[in-house]
C-alpha cells in the first residue's frame, strides 16, 4: 500500500500535497491480491500468534451506502479505489458474500471511498460521480452506477472518462445536474471523509482493497487465535507462504477485524463463520 500524509486529504488542485513521494518507500511487495508497503518493522504471523493493532474507524451510520441489514450484526465496511484491479475482483467476491450470507441479516457490505491518487488519477473524480449517482439518484443508483464502472473500467486509469456522463444517462439522472454535482466542491466532502478514515485506519499507509469487519460485540480472544490459526494453515498448504501481519489484524479493543487485498471468498467466509 502506498503511505500518504495522515494530516491531509486529496483534492483535484492539491493531490500532489497529499502524496508522501515515493522515494520514501522502504519496500513494495505483491501480497494476497494487493500491494502493500512493508515497514521496517513489518514481520510475519508464522503462528497462532495473534496481529493486533490500535485502529478505529467511523461508525457505520444511515448515511453510509449500506448492502443489506443496516443492523447487521457483521459489517463489512470496505475502502476502495475504482482504478484499482484488485478491487475490481473484490467487488465480485463482496456482491457474492452478501448473495450468500447477507439474506439472513447477519451480514451487511459498506463501501467507502479510498482513491489513491498517486497511482490511479482518476480515481477521485469517479468516487465523486458516485456520491452524484446518490445523490441524484438515491442508493439504488449509487450502487449501480458503481457497479458499472467496475464493471467496465480496465483498470489503472483505463477507464474512458465520457463514461461517467454515459453511466448518468443511463440511470436516467438529469445530466446537466449530475455535471454541475461532479465540479461542485461540496461533493468532495464525502470522499474526503472516507479517505481520511481510510487513511487513519490503515496507519496512514493505505492500499486497496483495504476492509473493516465491525462486530457487535467484541471479539474474544479464543475467536481472534482460530481465525488466525485457520488463517495460517491456509497460507501455509494453498500458498506455501507465511501469513503477514499486514493482510489481517484486530484492533486492540476487540471491535474490528481488519483484512488487506483480494483475498480469495474462501478466506472471507472464514472469518465471518467465526465471528457468526
Amino acid at each position: 500500500m502506498e503511505p500518504q500524509s495522515p494530516q491531509l486529504s486529496p483534492t483535484r488542485e492539491q493531490k500532489n500535497n497529499y502524496s508522501v513521494p515515493l522515494s520514501i518507500i522502504v519496500a513494495g511487495a505483491l501480497v494476497a491480491g494487493a500491494i502493500f508497503l512493508r515497514s521496517e518493522d513489518s514481520t510475519a504471523v508464522k503462528s497462532a500468534g495473534v496481529s493486533v493493532r490500535k485502529f478505529t474507524i467511523l461508525p457505520v451510520t444511515s448515511a453510509d451506502h449500506i448492502i443489506g441489514n443496516p443492523s447487521a450484526p457483521i459489517k463489512i465496511v470496505e475502502y476502495s479505489d475504482t482504478e484499482c484491479p484488485f478491487c475490481k475482483r473484490h467487488h465480485e467476491v463482496l456482491h457474492s458474500i452478501i448473495d450468500t450470507h447477507g439474506k439472513d441479516g447477519s451480514v451487511a457490505w459498506v463501501y467507502r471511498h479510498l482513491p489513491i491518487e498517486q497511482l490511479h488519477a482518476k480515481a477521485f473524480t469517479e468516487a465523486i460521480a458516485t456520491e452524484c449517482a446518490a445523490r441524484l439518484g438515491g442508493e439504488d443508483a449509487f450502487w449501480k452506477y458503481l457497479d458499472r464502472i467496475y464493471s467496465i473500467t480496465p483498470s489503472n486509469d483505463g477507464l474512458d472518462p465520457n463514461e461517467l456522463n454515459i453511466g448518468a444517462v443511463e440511470l436516467g439522472l438529469p445530466l446537466d445536474e449530475f455535471k454541475s454535482c461532479v465540479s461542485e466542491k461540496e461533493t468532495e466532502v464525502r470522499v474526503k471523509r472516507d479517505f481520511e478514515d481510510g487513511l487513519q485506519a490503515t496507519g496512514g499507509r493505505p492500499g486497496t482493497p483495504f476492509n473493516v469487519i465491525e462486530v457487535s460485540r467484541a471479539i474474544s480472544e479464543k475467536t481472534k487465535k482460530k481465525i488466525t490459526a485457520d488463517m495460517v494453515k491456509i497460507f501455509q498448504e494453498k500458498y506455501n507462504s507465511a501469513l503477514d501481519e499486514s493482510v489481517m489484524y484486530f484492533s486492540s479493543d476487540g471491535k474490528y477485524l481488519a483484512f488487506s487485498g483480494a483475498l480469495p471468498q474462501e478466506m472471507i467466509e472464514l472469518m465471518i463463520n467465526n465471528l457468526k
